[in-house]
């Protein structure tokens, strides 16, 4: 079994999340976070008459735990639909040695 997890822009996350309800996959954990603009882009606001210079830009992580033989595909969607590069803000996958669903007591693959 593997993680995915993947940082992606808001817009993006709502046709991942179709995406991966097609696939079968439903059981996804969503955080909001925020991640540096790496781009040096200038993104000024201004708030209450006050300029504020903002580094920090929005972002929605996913995570999701599948098996060994569905990785490939999932990694797969995710990357083809972010952004017009082709690639999501960050994507890594880490091995899971076991996964337990406490509500039912399944152990391993039975619990995904």
């Amino acid at each position: 079994m593997k993680l995915i997890t993947a940082v992606v822009t808001p817009p993006e996350f709502e046709t991942i999340k179709k995406a991966l309800d097609i696939f079968g996959i439903t059981g996804l954990t969503i955080t909001e976070v925020f991640q540096r603009d790496l781009t040096g882009a200038n993104h000024d606001q201004i708030y209450r008459g006050q300029r504020f210079h903002v580094d920090l830009l929005p972002h929605i992580r996913i995570e999701l735990v599948t098996a060994n033989h569905d990785t490939t595909d999932i990694l797969h969607i995710i990357t083809k639909l972010t952004s017009p590069r082709g690639c999501a803000e960050n994507i890594w996958i880490t091995p899971v040695e076991t996964l337990t669903r406490v509500r039912t007591g399944e152990r391993g693959t039975d619990a995904l």
